[in-house]
């Protein structure tokens, strides 16, 4: 889990939209939120108190949203939103099928989209889900082409950022960085899930080029402004999307298991 932690809360969110969409969209009449109400009654108790202990420790646990967990979200603010739980899990797992199944950080806004509408969500949950953003953090490597001889043009820049965040990731972020330093994807208010993440890329502090590309967009800008400008609706918007997530790729029967260890297969 540490690999993935370290990768910052994008990839973990990302993750899940592929573990979850490897097949097509399935009735969610499968799922319901009180699961495991006979089974195990204290479930979301249970998995509260380990959040916030885990949270006292490191910021690391902002990774946990990719449980669908609505508690973790609630330790650093954010929307409340019903879960609903009995996915099962795969029978596969294996690495080599991941990161092929990933956009990337420098991936241009129409890779992005056709990303999402083949896992069936939609521009708008994708500009929603994106929020995560505003918690979590990333390594350098990911931002090195849009600070350093952009598009291999020596001592250019990416046009679209900010100068002054620039020079800030340039001080944080220096050629012969150390690959274990980690940078915030929020610089405002990285220990709060909150709409900085929309503001920040109008004022052209998105840390990837994937990022920043939601507001250079006009398919996607005009939701950037209203999430900016509208906590709450990014918190609605948010929340239907996690939701909408949540109920791609359903697996029945034998196509999947509920682990009883979630470190191995039953």
């Amino acid at each position: 889990m540490e690999k993935w932690e370290m990768k910052g809360l994008r990839w973990l969110l990302l993750l899940v939209v592929v573990m979850v969409s490897m097949e097509t969209e399935r009735a969610d009449a499968q799922l319901w939120t009180n699961f495991y109400k006979s089974s195990c009654p204290n479930v979301e108790a249970i998995v509260k108190k380990a959040v916030q202990d885990k949270f006292k420790v490191t910021l690391a646990t902002t990774a946990t949203l990719r449980l669908f967990f609505h508690d973790c979200i609630i330790q650093t603010g954010g929307p409340n939103f019903p879960v609903e739980l009995s996915r099962r899990d795969g029978l596969t797992s294996k690495a080599s099928i991941v990161h092929s199944n990933l956009p990337h950080p420098d991936n241009d806004i129409n890779s992005i989209i056709k990303f999402y509408q083949g896992r069936h969500l939609t521009v708008n949950e994708m500009v929603a889900l994106s929020g995560a953003h505003t918690v979590g953090f990333s390594h350098c490597a990911p931002v090195f082409s849009r600070i350093y001889d952009y598009k291999n043009k020596s001592g250019a820049v990416d046009p679209s950022m900010n100068p002054a965040f620039v020079r800030d990731l340039q001080r944080v972020c220096p050629r012969n960085v150390d690959p274990a330093i980690a940078i915030n994807m929020d610089t405002f208010t990285p220990n709060n899930f909150d709409n900085q993440y929309y503001k920040s890329l109008i004022a052209g502090r998105g840390l990837f080029a994937s990022d920043q590309d939601l507001y250079s967009s006009t398919l996607t800008r005009p939701m950037v402004e209203l999430f900016a400008a509208n906590q709450t609706a990014f918190f609605h918007a948010f929340s239907v999307a996690m939701v909408r997530l949540g109920r791609i790729g359903v697996k029945t029967g034998t196509e999947g298991e509920i682990k009883r260890d979630c470190t191995t297969f039953n």
